[in-house]
């Protein structure tokens, strides 16, 4: 279930059993963007529902309409292929060139049943036992983490992906959701969850700043980020520490040198997310038994189970790119954002993520992209929940014992 909104404000429209939504958006070169959906109601106020409320509260004196929406599908099509006619007998491809057609109503016909039935994704196969294809032996958790201030008890730029093994599908929560989590609370999801988790912040500094700050272990530097509950106070006093010991500030780690990223862990947009996840995430699972939870490379490598918690640093853009994918534009607002985000996600489910629709249209919908990171990071939990033990010792970076390390 998702939603839609228009400024049109469709008052004449009544919802039946076989409502249908077509929307088309410019996609260049003679071809469209077509969603097509089913229309479940229509409001003509902004809906209670958290989920609309967190994409349109900011635009309440634009829209008029507000379309509450299913079995929502999202395709690149050649014009000529917009299914349906206007009420006036018009193809919807003839209606569109002729004037700046921006809300109809159209009698479907069956043509655009048609339509529907081949573009719908057909549903995953689920065998006896109840296990989708590929599924996992343990659970699978990718999330997009966050330093963001937290209110209540929640902190909804918090994003999880997961994947359990009687489940042929993925499950995406928010620490926004009802009731939500922090920071806190998510270390607590993990230390009691199993499982391989793939969470993106830099798990640890680089090491000449390590140095210059005088942590020999990598617990030093967690101990640290818990010295002080203002990230930017922490910060402030290690760059006047860099600078005392002549070091240039923006050093990277030796992973972030060999993936090409020009961000460090102590950057302006990264600092607090890097202090506040040493603070109230690695340091609540340092304190959790070994048979409990395991970071990599800090600790031993030990298989994921049902019990024991792995967990890995990730970083989206480095698993967009081993997949092929655009890593850049589908951060930001409008259709080329949506766009982006629909393809990246169609790609996941290709590579056999299983992602709902209704999880699908909330990945698109979410501009900032936390969602569908988190989908990425679950890909990669998935590739990281096979890394060997071997791979881990002989494969990390020299200094991956103070700075971390992760492949995926």
């Amino acid at each position: 279930m998702s939603w839609i909104a228009t400024r049109k404000p469709g008052a004449a429209f009544s919802a039946r059993a076989d409502s249908r939504l077509l929307a088309f958006a410019d996609g260049g070169e003679g071809r469209c963007w077509t969603l097509t959906a089913r229309v479940i109601s229509r409001s003509g106020a902004l809906p209670s529902d958290a989920l609309a409320r967190d994409i349109y509260r900011d635009y309440e004196g634009v829209f008029r309409a507000y379309w509450k929406i299913t079995d929502v599908d999202l395709k690149l099509i050649p014009y000529g292929d917009l299914p349906g006619t206007t009420l006036k007998g018009l193809r919807i491809p003839d209606a569109f060139r002729r004037s700046q057609l921006s809300f109809a109503y159209w009698t479907p016909g069956p043509a655009f049943e048609t339509y529907v039935r081949a573009h719908r994704p057909a549903p995953t196969p689920t065998p006896p036992g109840g296990l989708g294809p590929g599924s996992p032996t343990v659970p699978l958790h990718g999330v997009d983490f966050s330093g963001a201030r937290e209110t209540g008890g929640r902190n909804r730029k918090i994003w999880i992906a997961s994947w359990y093994p009687d489940r042929n599908f993925v499950e995406l929560t928010s620490g926004g959701d009802d009731p939500g989590f922090d920071r806190r609370q998510f270390a607590a999801m993990v230390i009691g969850g199993g499982g391989t988790w793939v969470v993106d912040f830099p798990f640890g500094p680089p090491a000449a700043v390590a140095e210059a700050a005088g942590w020999t272990t990598w617990r030093d530097y967690t101990d640290w980020c818990a010295s002080d509950p203002d990230p930017t106070a922490l910060r402030n006093e290690l760059r006047e520490r860099c600078r005392l010991a002549g070091l240039r500030w923006a050093q990277r780690r030796e992973i972030d040198r060999s993936i090409g990223t020009t961000w460090f862990p102590f950057f302006e947009q990264l600092y607090r997310q890097t202090i506040t996840g040493g603070r109230d995430v690695l340091g609540p699972l340092i304190q959790a038994g070994r048979d409990t939870v395991r970071v990599l490379p800090f600790h031993r490598h030990a298989p994921a189970t049902t019990e024991l918690s792995v967990v890995v640093e990730g970083f989206p853009e480095a698993t967009l790119k081993e997949h092929g994918l655009e890593a850049i534009g589908y951060k930001k607002r409008g259709a080329g954002g949506e766009r982006k985000r629909h393809l990246i996600i169609e790609s996941l489910r290709t590579r056999g993520i299983p992602i709902r629709d209704r999880d699908a249209a909330a990945a698109v919908h979410n501009a900032a992209g936390d969602a569908v990171d988190a989908l990425v990071l679950l890909s990669a939990a998935r590739t990281a929940n096979h890394r060997t033990a071997a791979e881990w010792s002989d494969g990390v970076g020299d200094h991956a014992r103070m700075e971390g390390w992760f492949f995926d």
